[in-house]
């Protein structure tokens, strides 16, 4: 029931969304304790969802961005931080990691 409403994430308050299930059979058939608690539930397991595809996504920009720097033949291991960010200030993979994420 809970998965069915796309409205929901990691974020979203139990007061600000119980109007969506006033009307569910389900939602009618628990107590308020367990609506309660299994909605926490539901938010608990979709933090950590949106937790791992969050990192999922980071470690994958990370080594497209390894990738693709071990293929410029003008990056080597004497190559300064600032040359190498001006060269890539345009690339969206750049723009988008954090300067620790880049470093590893």
């Amino acid at each position: 029931m809970l998965e069915e409403k796309k409205v929901l994430d990691s974020d979203s308050k139990f007061y600000k969304v119980f109007h969506l299930f006033v009307n569910d059979y389900r939602w009618k058939a628990l107590e308020d304790r367990e609506r309660e608690q299994i909605f926490q539930d539901y938010l608990d397991d979709l933090f950590e969802k949106e937790k791992e595809e969050t990192n999922q996504k980071i470690k994958d920009e990370r080594e497209e961005l390894r990738k693709m720097l071990a293929k410029d033949p003008e990056i080597t291991s004497l190559s300064k931080w600032h040359e190498v960010s001006e060269k890539y200030k345009d690339n969206k993979i750049w723009q988008e990691l954090p300067d620790y994420d880049k470093l590893q």
